[in-house]
């Protein structure tokens, strides 16, 4: 898991990048990442009350995890995705099933995690555009509702150049549901997320869903998006709570 943690204006910044994972039990994977993901923030929290056992602040990311974890758990999903992951389909019967589909981005965790009691694994691919145009980019740059941009770290690109390294992102996120006969995937780019793609639901905020079904094998689909690029599929899946979290750039170098 990549991370990046740093002060701005008084307050803790972090941010987590979901490491690229392959066929890993998705329960095991989301607790342990979430675990990670909590411990800066929690060790941060405890350290401000004089509290500095590591062993301690570990144990409580773990429990807070597992809190979550059950959590989502006991989201309801929608029927047609339940379907489609225990029973076998066309492409056809899965345009079909899965058209007008809503998903919030917990439910969308409670679908991994249901599909890990079905059997399938669980894996994790991500492309992300490089930036090679500007040197001294900042690790956290933010596009704002009112346009107006802000960035956290040393920097002497000015505000319209890191507004053109915002809106000239992209990346590609692609998890893989795999039981060894089928595989599914839900993926997301930066365009769906921000509701910038053509087509009936292209405006709104929307992954995309693409299957073995499709004609594609899942080696083929999975070099196209480490290429940058993603097989076309009809099926957009309304993200009901996105975040547009493309309106943020984060660099890692």
């Amino acid at each position: 898991m990549e991370s990046f943690i740093f002060e701005h204006d008084g307050e803790l910044i972090i941010g987590n990048i979901m490491n690229e994972v392959e066929n890993v039990d998705p329960k095991i994977f989301l607790t342990e990442f979430y675990a990670k993901s909590l411990y800066p923030a929690i060790k941060c929290m405890f350290l401000k009350v004089g509290i500095s056992n590591e062993e301690f602040c570990v144990s409580y990311a773990n429990k807070q995890s597992a809190l979550e974890i059950s959590k989502s758990e006991s989201l309801e999903i929608p029927e047609n995705i339940k379907k489609i992951l225990q029973e076998e389909h066309s492409k056809k019967e899965q345009v079909a099933l899965l058209h007008g589909i809503e998903i919030s981005d917990g439910q969308l965790e409670a679908a991994f995690l249901f599909a890990g009691k079905c059997g399938y694994s669980f894996s994790n691919y991500r492309y992300e555009k490089p930036e090679n145009r500007y040197e001294y980019v900042p690790p956290f740059i933010y596009l704002k509702d009112d346009n107006s941009v802000e960035s956290v770290g040393p920097t002497q690109l000015s505000d319209g150049q890191l507004k053109d390294i915002v809106l000239s992102s992209n990346f590609i996120i692609a998890r893989i549901l795999d039981n060894g006969t089928h595989w599914h995937s839900f993926f997301q780019t930066r365009r769906g997320v921000m509701g910038k793609e053509s087509g009936k639901y292209g405006t709104q905020s929307h992954l995309h869903y693409i299957s073995d079904a499709f004609g594609i094998s899942r080696e083929d689909f999975v070099k196209e998006i480490k290429s940058g690029h993603y097989h076309n599929t009809p099926v957009h899946i309304l993200l009901t709570d996105s975040k547009k979290s493309s309106d943020t750039q984060s660099n890692n170098a």
